[in-house]
């Protein structure tokens, strides 16, 4: 197929190199075929075959299919390549194996396949121009870089936009890029990303636009320069009628609080933050319920106007279902005091306060923002949150207008039952996995039904 598009061209260039006058152009023009990829036929090795302009109708500009693109092969690959089914090709019982030197040096990454291009570093060039024709035919619009690690992969993210770039001004086609940034933590990547890449302007014309902005996927809530207490080693569970506190002190102004909070997986667990002024004679500030709480998320109780540097409580209260709040049984917070029930009591609770400067600022305004879900299973829990991985049936993800906006279409999912597994385990959702079973016939896990029956729920 390649070789018949290359074809096509050369000869439609030489052609007009020596047509002479207009009637000849025009004769030629009658007898040029269409070959975009919006054209293509197939009949895949199942007997599946495309549909038709009929079945789909024209495209339509207000959809857009995003895939997730990862950055990972990088100098690390410092020996092998280590092939995971090679070896349990060569070795069926590795899995049980540790030592087998067929694995390679400890904590070498391993393929799980060998690649369609063999195996490739991410700064082969003639791969990411590939990919770029690949994916574009494809009617992929945009790649998503997975950064979720603390690692941006600079050197080599700037090597694939270098190449797309190249490849557009030589009038081909490239998906536009965006990037999922840490789930928990992602200040200091977005921050590197701005600086490395968006504050300077480079290969602008690539940046996904949402909402008028470059997209990224990070919680907004955790971009803010902050102030408080992160260690944690133990869950103090908050009781029938009880209050949990932590008073603290800051200097400077902010604009929201809160803290960390397990839920013991449950999916239905809720309570009320409060926030108390006790410069003022514990003047109560602020005050929301939050229900339907991710199990050790960041809650934060987000103010209306800014409030001063001074003296402060947060508490928590009202507990629907099994909720507590992560502290430390030691005093490690130097700028505030645990509470039970208004009483202060040894240990520190989690807190964080989004206290306010001018880059922060600027970046917030600078981006669209989603909020990320790493949970496989639960929705999600507030407007303005996006998908990266889901098990069926996948959840719709709306915005704060209420309108719906975005799915996950998995291959598979490295989940057994409602909790992460690894894919090697028993009942894990490979690629075979369709109304909710494991397809055990020979050749079941070459029909991509996962992906199938992922897709045609996005699609209805």
């Amino acid at each position: 197929m390649i070789r018949f598009l290359l074809s096509v061209v050369l000869l439609s260039n030489f052609s007009m190199g020596i047509l002479a006058n207009s009637q000849a152009a025009q004769a030629a023009s009658d007898h040029m075929i269409d070959t975009q990829s919006d054209t293509w036929a197939y009949t895949d090795a199942l007997g599946r075959q495309s549909p038709d302009y009929k079945k789909i109708g024209p495209p339509r500009k207000d959809r857009y299919v995003a895939m997730f693109y990862f950055l990972w092969l990088g100098s690390e690959f410092k020996s092998g390549p280590f092939d995971i089914s090679k070896i349990t090709a060569q070795h069926p019982d590795a899995m049980h194996h540790t030592d087998d030197t067929l694995w390679g040096p400890l904590y070498a990454p391993h393929h799980w396949g060998e690649p369609l291009f063999g195996y490739y570093l991410t700064d082969d060039s003639w791969v990411l121009r590939k990919h770029a024709q690949m994916l574009s035919d494809a009617g992929v619009d945009v790649i998503i870089f997975d950064v979720t690690n603390q690692l941006t992969y600079r050197d080599r993210y700037m090597k694939l936009l270098k190449v797309f770039s190249e490849v557009r001004a030589a009038g081909g086609k490239t998906p536009q890029v965006a990037l999922l940034t840490p789930f928990w933590n992602p200040d200091k990547v977005v921050h590197e990303l701005y600086h490395d890449l968006y504050e300077s302007g480079m290969y602008r014309d690539l940046w996904f636009q949402w909402d008028g902005k470059p997209l990224i996927l990070a919680d907004p809530n955790l971009m803010d320069e902050g102030e408080g207490m992160a260690k944690q080693n133990i869950a103090t569970e908050l009781e029938y009628k009880q209050t949990l506190g932590q008073s603290f002190q800051t200097d400077k102004s902010f604009d929201a609080v809160g803290g960390r909070f397990p839920t013991y997986s449950s999916k239905k667990s809720g309570m009320t933050l409060t926030l108390y002024d006790t410069d003022n004679k514990k003047k109560r500030v602020a005050s929301k319920h939050f229900t339907n709480i991710g199990d050790n998320s960041w809650i934060s109780l987000h103010l209306d106007t800014r409030l001063p540097a001074g003296s402060y409580i947060l508490e928590m209260s009202e507990a629907v279902g099994h909720i507590g709040w992560w502290s430390h049984s030691s005093d490690v917070y130097p700028g505030g005091q645990a509470l039970v029930n208004g009483v202060p009591t040894s240990g520190s609770r989690t807190l964080r306060i989004s206290t306010i400067n001018e880059k922060d600022s600027r970046l917030k305004d600078f981006f669209t923002f989603r909020k990320p879900q790493p949970d496989y299973f639960q929705g999600p829990t507030a407007p303005d949150m996006w998908s990266w991985l889901e098990v069926s049936p996948q959840h719709v993800f709306r915005n704060s207008r209420g309108e719906r906006e975005q799915m996950s279409v998995g291959v598979a999912q490295n989940a057994v039952g409602n909790k992460l597994a690894t894919l090697s385990e028993k009942n894990a959702r490979g690629r075979n996995w369709h109304k909710g079973a494991n397809d055990t016939k020979p050749g079941g896990v070459n029909e991509g039904l996962n992906f199938a029956e992922q897709f045609e729920l996005a699609i209805k």
